[in-house]
């Protein structure tokens, strides 16, 4: 195995690209600070009783592109999905 392809995985997961490993549902939160610089968004809200990493929205414009303003967390905030 070439050395970059043995760090490349860690790197990944540093950088927060590696996030749902093909799951829909966004990273698991406790806190905001648990969701400063990642991809999934930089909001922690509760979605079905747990923390999740989201990008909120206002409306489908708001979203990053292929990302619609459709879901919906615990307390009535909107989060982009994809």
């Amino acid at each position: 195995m070439q050395p970059t392809r043995r760090y490349l995985p860690s790197l990944l997961l540093g950088l927060g690209l590696l996030l749902s490993c093909g799951d829909d549902k966004p990273r698991e939160c406790q806190k905001p600070a648990d969701c400063v610089g990642m991809q999934a968004g930089n909001y922690c809200t509760k979605v079905e009783g747990k923390g999740r990493c989201v990008i909120q929205c206002a409306g489908d414009s708001t979203c990053p592109a292929g990302y619609t303003c459709t879901g919906k967390g615990d307390d009535g905030s909107l989060f982009c999905k994809p």
